[in-house]
């Protein structure tokens, strides 16, 4: 699997899907079945076809490329002075092509279609920088120091209206303490405990 710039998305093994297999099937054996194909093959296939037809009347999908991503972002900032994050920018293009497509969700003129955001964008700086702006800023997520991180979203904040975007309360403190100590460390999960383990003994032990 290729990482994208929707991350969260990036997710070949999603447990909401296996609840949803659950709640539809209320076959514990067949939804074992889907997720150890899932495991072993990478991919399981869905051979029922009542099953199939089930999930259809509920959902629609659509694919979105990283560029019709940020075109996305850069849209609704455009039109609405408003800043989405990667996640919400994939819903927001699938809504766009599915009305160009004249979808069943639109066969009513008077739908209204809700987008459920649930990612900040200041968790995305970078892209979201470079959708607005239509620059090409170059950030190592990996390597940088708080000063770098502050600029870029000083330069985001800038390219908007007044004193927009809000940023999380999170993001601002992080904005505003340069000087507190800060270690990356690799996704590991033995490396993040022995590094935790680290810094308590260092804080409390000498």
């Amino acid at each position: 699997m290729k990482s994208t710039i929707s991350p969260s998305i990036d997710i070949l093994n999603p447990s909401n899907i296996e609840r949803l297999f659950h709640l539809i099937t209320n076959d514990n054996q067949l939804v074992s079945k889907f997720y150890s194909d899932l495991e072993t093959k990478k991919y399981f296939v869905l051979k029922n076809k009542d099953l199939l037809n089930e999930l259809q009347k509920e959902f629609v999908s659509e694919f979105v490329d990283e560029e019709e991503t940020k075109k996305a972002i850069n849209k609704v900032f455009t039109q609405f002075n408003y800043i989405i994050d990667p996640h919400t920018a994939v819903a927001f293009a699938t809504l766009e092509k599915l009305k160009l497509n004249n979808h069943r969700v639109f066969e009513k003129n008077n739908n209204k279609i809700i987008i459920s955001a649930t990612a900040d964008f200041g968790k995305f700086p970078d892209v979201v920088y470079n959708s607005v702006s239509n620059e090409k800023y170059e950030f190592d997520k990996l390597n940088y120091t708080n000063i770098e991180l502050t600029e870029l979203f000083e330069k985001l904040r800038n390219i908007t209206d007044s004193n927009q975007p809000n940023f999380h309360p999170g993001i601002e403190s992080l904005l505003h303490n340069h000087n507190k100590n800060r270690k990356i460390v690799e996704a590991d999960y033995q490396v993040i405990i022995f590094k935790l383990k680290e810094y308590l003994e260092g804080l409390y032990m000498n």
